[in-house]
């Protein structure tokens, strides 16, 4: 399963879904604070950053979808 976590600060959701032992190919999160990235990488290194959600542009990757959110 791909995620895709938008504003999920440190990430605490990973960890739920690992105790709910569920397999996750790619996890990838949308989130800004430097902090929280930081703990992030420290606590999970898999975690893709892919950067503010107004700048993401949709593609197709694996199955997963996204679009941009409007500045308007």
């Amino acid at each position: 399963m791909n995620i895709l976590s938008l504003f999920g600060g440190r990430e605490s959701g990973h960890k739920d879904i690992e105790r709910l032992g569920i397999p996750v190919d790619k996890y990838f999160s949308s989130e800004l604070d430097p902090y929280a990235i930081k703990i992030t990488r420290a606590n999970y290194p898999d975690i893709i950053h892919i950067g503010s959600v107004t700048d993401i542009m949709y593609k197709q990757n694996d199955g997963l979808y996204w679009s941009p959110i409007t500045k308007d």
